[in-house]
């Protein structure tokens, strides 16, 4: 099955009004993972503390199938992985839906 890669930028994932985008997708796990932990085109902004990758199938309605998340460390400078806080499990869909 072909699957989408959704790349989200989110302020803060406890506010719902914190600022939230959708930088794009990608057909690969692997090229979706490499933007986000290189950074690529400095989709951080200075705002995003936190990177979701989204995997979706095709189609209406679809539903997130597995997700990934990242959290800016400011001391090293990058995006690392990290576990769904437990306090948002339930939420999903953050890039389209």
């Amino acid at each position: 099955m072909k699957y989408i890669y959704t790349i989200t930028g989110l302020e803060d994932p406890f506010n719902a009004v914190s600022h939230r985008r959708c930088f794009g997708w990608f057909t690969t796990l692997d090229e979706a993972v490499d933007a986000v932990e290189t950074n690529r085109c400095e989709i951080r902004e200075c705002l995003y503390d936190y990177m979701i990758i989204e995997q979706f199938s095709p189609g209406l309605y679809c539903g997130v199938q597995e997700e990934w998340w990242w959290k800016w460390n400011y001391k090293r400078k990058k995006f690392l992985r990290i576990k769904k806080p437990k306090k948002i499990s339930n939420v999903i869909n953050w890039g389209i839906g």
